[in-house]
């Protein structure tokens, strides 16, 4: 029983959320040799900085909105504040990494909305609790913090839900307006910002650095977010639609010919006419399987010429 309601509050819950202007906040760090960067010193025996980065979810397009470098032991939340979007009708979605009870309070005031997780250690003060019908998440009105020391002075909404693996995710906004399906869909787009330092990382090479001062570290890793913003706006130009490394590869490969020549490229259809590999459905193949052994025994299945597809 528990496994349908799980089913159904995942297949319930997965749709685009209505809400325009979602801002992602999250960091990275970029571990260094401290012998050669001792002015980023992170750890006893390394050094490091980090990108503290916004990106924008706006009508499907995913862009990087805001970025700012320090050296890695800079805490994300004394950042928050220049991160954090002020207008009413944004959304701000971060991760555990920025707890801060006082300053929450104060996006409360402002009328800034925002949406994170709870820790596990998080005091907890239920005010009301209930149920949401036909699914097995818990939506709850709480008070944060210890009485009388850092209790919060806002109610907050607190939601139980389950990741696609089953595990127990507490979701925590302080939006009393936005279904419950759709915050946890929200919530689900914080992936996006880790997506986006991979691909920094891994194709735009700021892990290969070519000067030691912190001007030098600091001017590479811009020129690739510059980059990186310069391949998302051709993306959305070109009449179709393709990956954005393969547009990297083509403005490196035609960067000495004339742009027209570029865009010329950048338009053309792929040459790739193959329907790519064919995708097996495995429970149909099962079923077939099942089916056969029911109706002629499982004889059949020591000839050299079965394929057993759902194995």
């Amino acid at each position: 029983m528990a496994k349908e309601t799980l089913i159904k509050t995942r297949t319930s819950a997965y749709r685009e959320p209505k809400e325009s202007r979602i801002h992602i906040i999250d960091s990275s760090t970029i571990t260094l040799c401290l012998t050669k960067f001792r002015w980023a010193v992170f750890r006893r025996t390394k050094a490091g900085i980090k990108i503290h980065q916004r990106i924008q979810i706006q009508d499907g397009h995913i862009l990087p909105d805001k970025a700012i470098l320090t050296p890695a032991k800079v805490s994300d939340k004394s950042q928050l504040d220049e991160l954090v979007v002020v207008d009413p009708d944004a959304l701000n979605v971060f991760d555990r990494g920025y707890v801060d009870y006082k300053k929450w309070d104060e996006y409360c005031e402002a009328g800034i909305r925002f949406v994170t997780r709870l820790k596990e250690n998080t005091l907890v003060e239920i005010i009301e609790q209930r149920p949401i019908a036909g699914t097995n998440m818990v939506e709850s009105i709480v008070l944060l913090g210890a009485p009388e020391k850092t209790r919060m002075k806002h109610r907050l909404r607190l939601i139980h839900t389950r990741d696609s693996e089953g595990n127990l995710i507490i979701i925590l906004m302080n939006d009393f307006d936005l279904d419950a399906f759709e915050i946890s869909e929200i919530y689900r787009l914080r992936w996006q910002v880790e997506l986006f330092f991979k691909w920094l990382k891994q194709h735009l090479k700021v892990k290969k650095l070519f000067g030691t001062s912190d001007n030098a570290v600091y001017g590479q890793i811009w020129v690739a977010l510059i980059m990186y913003c310069l391949l998302k706006m051709t993306q959305q130009t070109l009449p179709l639609k393709k990956p954005l490394l393969d547009i990297m590869r083509l403005v490196a490969d035609h960067l000495y010919n004339p742009f027209s020549l570029l865009i010329e490229v950048l338009k053309k259809p792929p040459d790739r006419a193959s329907r790519g590999r064919r995708k097996v459905d495995h429970n149909s193949d099962f079923d077939l399987l099942m089916m056969q052994i029911e109706s002629f025994g499982s004889s059949f299945l020591n000839a050299t010429d079965v394929e057993l597809n759902y194995l």
